[in-house]
């Protein structure tokens, strides 16, 4: 797995192809919040992404069969335990409502219990055409390419921080801010209660970036001193105060071309981010 050259062809291209990947995904996400076992942490409704195959893959249900949308082609598929592919719905030119309506008949035949199913998240995303029954529509390939592009540089990098760390911590993307994360637990309290975590990420732009970054996040439930003001990174910028963290920009990574040079740009912002935590949030 290596990493994959981002270029300035990605700024012409992300903002579509990802809104309309994170409108599809709540498909998946719908599945793994109704039928699949309950999670505290709401893990039941995260995504896998298949970086062979380009799939964004949902919860695998009680009977073995399992939902996953091809991120290029945009067609919904549902597989069996073996992954053979039993049927796939083309969601180009489909309204919401059409979509979840062929998810779930499909789901019903295959034998899972449907009753319960609905189209409602504990959350919102940014208006949409679709919530008004507009159709899904693309006609830019490249948008969904170079998105994935990321994706796949995200789970390259997080991986080898975390092994980096000795920590074997599931990849995954959240339906809801859609970032490719992981979550380090630091330190549990009386009946396993969370009381320090890291978080290692890939989000899309939100209030703290205009554009898409990586991210190092730390979180503790009592307050943590000596981190109002740390020292500077090699390359990315802390957050503080306005959030707990550091992140490293796509504006960022755009200043060098090769495919070598940002991938070790991304581990230099993680390595030195990491190094401050550790001064202060022993881990």
């Amino acid at each position: 797995m290596q990493w994959k050259a981002i270029s300035s062809k990605y700024e012409q291209h992300t903002e579509i192809g990802l809104v309309i990947h994170h409108q599809v995904i709540q498909f998946l996400a719908m599945v793994g919040k109704y039928l699949a076992v309950e999670k505290a942490d709401d893990s039941h409704t995260n995504i896998i992404f298949d970086t062979n195959r380009n799939w964004f893959i949902g919860k695998t249900l009680p009977n073995g069969h399992y939902l996953a949308i091809d991120t290029i082609e945009l067609e919904m598929m549902i597989l069996d335990s073996d992954s053979k592919l039993l049927n796939k719905f083309a969601l180009e030119g489909k309204t919401r409502a059409k979509i979840f309506k062929w998810m779930k008949t499909i789901l019903f035949n295959t034998g899972v219990d449907v009753e319960k199913m609905k189209t409602e998240m504990p959350y919102q995303l940014a208006p949409h055409p679709l919530d008004r029954g507009a159709f899904i529509t693309f006609d830019d390939i490249d948008g969904f390419e170079e998105n994935n592009k990321f994706r796949h540089n995200a789970e390259l990098v997080i991986g080898e921080v975390l092994a980096s760390m000795g920590q074997k911590r599931d990849i995954r993307i959240w339906p809801h801010h859609f970032d490719t994360a992981a979550l380090i637990p630091v330190e549990y309290g009386e009946d396993d209660e969370l009381l320090k975590s890291i978080g290692l990420g890939f989000a899309i732009p939100d209030d703290l970036s205009d554009v898409p970054y990586f991210y190092l996040s730390f979180w503790s439930k009592d307050k943590i001193k000596g981190l109002n003001s740390p020292e500077e990174l090699l390359v990315g910028k802390w957050m503080m105060p306005k959030w707990n963290g550091a992140i490293l920009t796509l504006n960022d990574i755009l200043k060098v071309q090769s495919a070598e040079v940002q991938h070790q740009m991304v581990k230099d912002f993680y390595r030195s981010g990491l190094e401050t935590l550790k001064a202060h949030f022993p881990y």
